[in-house]
């Protein structure tokens, strides 16, 4: 799908004007049609004799058509994709499942054209578009976040674990710094998402874009920071909750330091993304699939029937 946000001119959905009727016979013309919670065009409307002597009445009746978003997907659950959304499959053969968020749009000036954002370690956005004053976000889907990989799985993550997912953190954030001169800004064990494939991506990229979050030394360094962040999370689970912007450890004897884990995790605080990168504490390829048994056992703990979804 493109990438281009594009002005749905005209496209407002409404609810079906028979409770707002203003005399008897609007009342009695939405009452004879049989209620199928559909909505009904103003043509089909007019085609009636009744219904031309109400609008003839009645000139300020407003046209209803289905939004872009019920005509493109169906949507049929509400779940957190690093903040609340709803699932939804497109709407033609053999569609794909995506997370559709929408937020207020609070900035006058129309945001007519996004950046191509596609990258392997962002959740990628499929469209966005806007329906009356709010911005429709279209994501592909995930499945679980870093978040509640740890709630489940109940205690630290090991040393590879959690390489294998700097690895992604800091090549997404090199993309969002170095290709789309943005930083993300809220980056954390929540805005960080799996999915059964073990496939490590940076969440939230749209709202990145259209808060015009411009990149600067001092935001891209926050950014980074955030990563050691996340490793205090993943490394000692207790000291995260009680001080959740943490990135010191309270026993450091208990993680072995052969692949360097406790320095990566001091050098989050002081270095480059480019001195990261060549860190020995990183895997030179990505391995996401050493998480994929984490993912699993969060999607059951959640019951998630993703195998086999009811779509009725």
């Amino acid at each position: 799908m493109s990438n281009r946000l594009t002005q749905m001119d005209g496209e407002v959905p409404l609810i079906l004007p028979g409770i707002v009727a203003r005399d008897r016979a609007t009342r009695k013309v939405a009452q004879a049609r049989p209620n199928h919670d559909a909505f009904w065009s103003k043509s089909t409307f007019a085609s009636q004799s009744k219904a031309n002597a109400v609008e003839a009445k009645h000139k300020n009746y407003t046209q209803l058509v289905h939004s872009k978003a019920q005509r493109s997907y169906h949507e049929f659950m509400a779940l957190d994709q690093a903040g609340p959304a709803v699932i939804a499959r497109e709407n033609v053969e053999d569609g794909v499942f995506v997370a559709i968020k929408r937020v207020k749009r609070v900035d006058p000036k129309p945001v007519y054209h996004i950046p191509d954002s596609r990258s392997d370690h962002l959740v990628n956005i499929k469209e966005m578009f806007l329906e009356d004053n709010e911005i429709v976000i279209v994501y592909e889907q995930m499945d679980v976040s870093l978040r509640h990989i740890m709630a489940v799985n109940g205690g630290p993550l090991q040393a590879f674990e959690i390489a294998a997912i700097c690895k992604e953190l800091v090549d997404g954030l090199s993309y969002i710094h170095e290709k789309l001169s943005l930083f993300h800004g809220t980056l954390g064990c929540n805005t960080v998402l799996l999915n059964q494939d073990g496939k490590i991506k940076i969440a939230n990229i749209a709202e990145s874009i259209l808060e015009r979050k411009v990149f600067s030394a001092e935001t891209g360094m926050n950014d980074i920071k955030r990563i050691g962040i996340i490793m205090v999370e993943l490394m000692e689970p207790t000291t995260s909750i009680l001080n959740p912007s943490s990135t010191v450890l309270k026993t450091p004897e208990k993680w072995r330091d052969e692949l360097g884990i406790k320095d990566f995790l001091a050098a989050t605080q002081r270095d480059s993304l480019a001195q990261l990168k060549t860190h020995l504490f990183l895997p030179p390829e990505h391995h996401g699939s050493w998480l994929e048994r984490h993912v699993f056992a969060a999607v059951r703990a959640a019951k998630i029937p993703w195998d086999k979804p009811s779509l009725a």
